[in-house]
């Protein structure tokens, strides 16, 4: 049963001049069309595009939900996107958009962000129990921590 979702948002290194780009330039950087921060603006450095593996569900909702269905491209580097972005200064990725808000060592690209659709499945009818947690999640499961 869908419940809600949660937000994904791209982000750069902190050290990065590039602090916005457009949809076509960050579908274009995902999918390896634009390989230098110097054709957005920024410097003459290839840029590294930080992902999940593929099928893992925040990229398999990305590939699907805002690249429609163009895979993201095979030069990126696979691993936890806040940790290596936060390391790498010409580094891009994506992530949790309530775990970003605290990371310093990154920052979110303005208006990028994608909707993620949060459910829950039960292994048959759920029971009172179960019931009740899927109506606390479906009420306020985007602010739960």
């Amino acid at each position: 049963a869908p419940v809600g979702a949660i937000g994904i948002s791209f982000i750069v290194n902190a050290a990065n001049p590039v602090k916005s780009l457009t949809e076509a330039q960050l579908k274009d950087i995902l999918t390896g069309k634009i390989t230098s921060w110097k054709d957005v603006g920024g410097a003459d450095k290839p840029i590294l595009v930080v992902a999940e593996a593929a099928g893992f569900g925040t990229r398999s909702n990305i590939v699907a939900s805002f690249l429609g269905g163009t895979e993201i491209t095979d030069k990126a580097r696979i691993m936890q996107a806040l940790a290596q972005v936060g390391q790498a200064p010409d580094a891009i990725g994506y992530g949790n958009a309530a775990t970003i808000k605290g990371a310093g060592a990154v920052a979110v690209i303005p208006g990028t962000e994608v909707k993620q659709a949060l459910g829950l499945a039960t292994k048959g009818a759920p029971n009172a129990d179960v019931k009740k947690l899927i109506e606390v999640v479906a009420k306020y499961g985007a602010t739960l921590k």
